[in-house]
């Protein structure tokens, strides 16, 4: 048993309003999706604290969530309830003129304490033949609230439950209670296997589309706010109400299927992302990064997608008619759009953090050169075309030095030490991230310039040896 679940015998109602079981059960159906059982108890009708408006929000709201609504009857088909479900034959009217699907799902009737098993046996079968004499010959009065109710739903049914036994009726705590008859045990089980088989536990559904739990919670708020304001909310309001909500979860999951695959694209293509660090910056140099193809191939990108999120959004609610289908699918456009002029800004963004790297580089580059240059100078030596006057005075000082570049081996240390530095603090302006192959990429570009002088300093040397 259920303990949180209770039954007293007594005259004031046990439940208040509407119970939930605090967590679903979840069980496994097929194409590997998970269908959450959420079981439900609503208060009864007619005791001596509940309103007519009472009556007829708790079971409104309650058949709106649910996929399947048992309702609990004594005896028979008593017309005093059945006045109670025909309440909402509004709503069933309105969705034929409207060619919407029916408002609500799976009715059972289920008559407990049922006197007469001669007539009409226990359980599903008694119940369908039960159900039947009363929709075509019952009073004409009943025949009408049937035929309302049918409007209403998209299957009703009925269970006949005989009486649990004196004992159990009279006990103080009936489950408890061990004299319970056995034919009422047995048709438990069988109401049991019946009601939790496959054809009767049914995935909750709003205008023929299937409602995951983030819908169900979104369209739980929604209608609780609308009746919290109409008992029984006009037939045109409760439908868009429901309508929108089926449309705003739609466009929440296109967004996020959207934002999903921009994700991967960008993992690929970070010339689109927000924030690209340092060695994104440094793969892009390595692209040979064309700001104008890198546009062109994002927009094709984000033209097949956006087609394939609307494609998303119109098979999450086929069967959902309503007038506002345009608005949500322009609102999904928009949303594409916007996100496509964020990945083009975000392109031409980083394009110039590429710059002010590749700037940052060159500058270093230079100073680096420019000291090297003042140092030659200061060893008589110059990296230009010379004369033949100049190149004995360059042989001259070479001599002085033994023919020895160690000095300027040490000088070119230092300032490539000095470059490196000045790019280590430039470089943090332009983004974060790992600096490896940038200074690596400095460096080279510092040891090929070196390279050049020293090459050049050799065939000087050569040219003025006697």
């Amino acid at each position: 048993m259920l303990g949180d679940i209770t039954r007293e015998n007594r005259f004031t109602r046990d439940t208040s309003g509407i119970a939930m079981w605090s967590k679903p059960f979840q069980l496994k159906i097929g194409n590997n999706e998970t269908l959450a059982v959420i079981l439900m108890d609503t208060e009864g009708f007619f005791d001596a604290d509940s309103t007519m408006e009472d009556y007829t929000r708790i079971f409104a709201l309650s058949s709106l969530l649910c996929s399947v609504q048992i309702y609990n009857l004594v005896e028979r088909l008593q017309l005093d309830f059945m006045k109670q479900v025909e309440i909402f034959k509004q709503y069933g009217f309105y969705a034929t003129l409207s060619g919407k699907a029916k408002p609500f799902q799976n009715l059972v009737y289920l008559i407990r304490d049922w006197p007469n098993k001669a007539e009409y046996n226990y359980g599903v079968v008694g119940g369908r033949t039960y159900l039947r004499r009363c929709t075509e010959s019952g009073s004409k009065e009943i025949q009408k609230i049937c035929n309302n109710v049918e409007n209403c739903f998209e299957t009703v049914s009925c269970f006949l439950m005989p009486h649990p036994g004196l004992e159990v009726a009279e006990a103080e705590e009936p489950f408890r209670c061990l004299e319970i008859k056995n034919d009422f045990l047995d048709e438990v089980r069988s109401f049991t296997k019946w009601i939790l088989s496959k054809d009767h536990l049914i995935v909750k559904k709003i205008g023929g589309a299937e409602v995951t739990c983030r819908e169900l919670l979104r369209l739980f708020i929604a209608l609780t706010e609308l009746f919290n304001n109409n008992s029984a909310p006009p037939p045109k309001v409760l439908f868009e109400r429901m309508e929108e909500v089926m449309f705003e979860s739609a466009l929440d999951e296109c967004r996020n299927f959207y934002r999903r695959k921009v994700s991967e694209f960008c993992n690929l293509h970070f010339e689109g992302r927000e924030t690209v660090d340092l060695e994104h910056l440094y793969l892009m140099h390595l692209k040979k990064n064309d700001e104008r193809a890198t546009i062109a191939e994002f927009e094709e990108f984000n033209k097949r997608l956006k087609s394939d999120a609307i494609e998303i959004f119109k098979k999450n609610v086929r069967g959902v008619k309503s007038g506002v289908f345009e608005i949500f699918v322009k609102t999904l456009e928009n949303y594409a759009e916007d996100e496509l002029d964020k990945m083009k800004l975000n392109v031409k963004e980083n394009a110039m953090k590429l710059e002010r790297a590749l700037k940052i580089v060159g500058e270093c580059e230079t100073y680096y050169g420019e000291e090297i240059k003042n140092d030659l100078l200061k060893h008589g030596l110059q990296s230009t075309a010379v004369n033949l006057e100049q190149l004995y005075c360059m042989y001259s000082k070479m001599e002085e030095a033994g023919n020895n570049f160690e000095v300027l081996k040490r000088q070119h240390n230092k300032e490539k030490r000095a470059a490196l530095k000045k790019f280590e603090e430039r470089i943090q302006s332009v983004s974060d991230g790992l600096r490896t192959d940038w200074v690596k990429k400095l460096e080279e570009q510092i040891e090929v310039f070196f390279s050049s002088f020293l090459k050049f300093l050799s065939i000087t040397w050569s040219s003025v040896i006697p």
